[in-house]
């Protein structure tokens, strides 16, 4: 988090006498510390007095506490600081809204379908009408959901790593349906710039043929390796197998016997099928 709402903290919490002053975090059912001072974050506080508690978007409340015995008086000067730090707090959340609705914006303009929501699936932006059309994902009651529990526990936590962690990855969702989707979690700002709200996005992804980017996915899906995943590729482009083992720097025997893997794994006996099966997801 900013190093400015540290600051800004500790110079609270010393002017009201207290030990330590922190924004605490309520959405969605999860409560967590957005800011602090004194290293508070981790650290069970003796006092935890409520000076100010604020809604600052759906579902979102933001409460400003200080460690101390007391509360102190409510003197003009206090109001005054308190408004202040509502204030800024709003600030700081419209920011972020701001910047995500138009990171939204730009990235639907190029063919992504992107759905921005909390860690437990609540949808604050997207998708499109259409984009769920057909697809193992839905919304049901503003909420992302899957029917396959499985699907369903991978998407929460990815989503909460995203969210949380600012962690990346790629999920394969309707493994089951012959048409399964696949899509990018990602945090929805860099981890710094977000203080107040936790929040992760999904770019569902459009299917291109002989996306070299699709070699993840392959992994993931069907358990291969990434020089597995990569000859699968060049097989879903038409590559002989002397193609791919000249540029790949290995002997034919060597992508016969990935190949031969390669069907095992992905559960069909013959090449042609191996086309029509990853002709799906590529």
């Amino acid at each position: 988090m900013p190093d400015g709402w540290r600051d800004a903290l500790a110079a609270l919490a010393a002017e009201l006498g207290g030990r330590a002053a922190w924004l605490e975090g309520r959405e969605d059912g999860r409560r967590w510390i957005v800011a602090g001072s004194h290293g508070l974050i981790g650290v069970h506080p003796r006092q935890a007095l409520e000076l100010l508690s604020l809604t600052c978007a759906h579902g979102l409340e933001v409460v400003l506490r200080l460690d101390r015995e007391a509360l102190p008086p409510r003197t003009p000067r206090l109001e005054a600081q308190l408004n202040a730090v509502g204030q800024a707090v709003q600030n700081q959340v419209a920011l972020e809204a701001a910047a995500v609705r138009i990171a939204t914006l730009m990235v639907r303009r190029t063919g992504v379908q992107p759905i921005v929501c909390t860690p437990e699936g609540l949808v604050l932006e997207g998708p499109e009408p259409t984009a769920l059309r057909r697809s193992p994902l839905q919304v049901a009651g503003g909420r992302l959901s899957l029917a396959d529990p499985a699907d369903e526990a991978a998407l929460r936590e990815a989503l909460h790593d995203a969210a949380s962690r600012a962690h990346e990855r790629v999920l394969v969702l309707g493994r089951g349906t012959g048409a399964p989707l696949v899509v990018d979690v990602l945090p929805s700002l860099p981890a710094r710039s977000v203080c107040f709200r936790r929040q992760a996005v999904l770019l569902l992804r459009e299917r291109s043929p002989g996306g070299a980017d699709r070699t993840p996915v392959l992994q993931e899906l069907y358990g291969l390796t990434s020089a597995e995943a990569e000859v699968a590729m060049a097989m879903t482009q038409g590559s002989p197998v002397s193609h791919i083992a000249a540029s790949r720097g290995v002997a034919p025997s060597t992508v016969r016997a990935q190949v031969k893997a390669i069907l095992s794994k992905v559960g069909v006996g013959r090449q042609v099928e191996l086309v029509q099966r990853l002709a799906a997801v590529c």
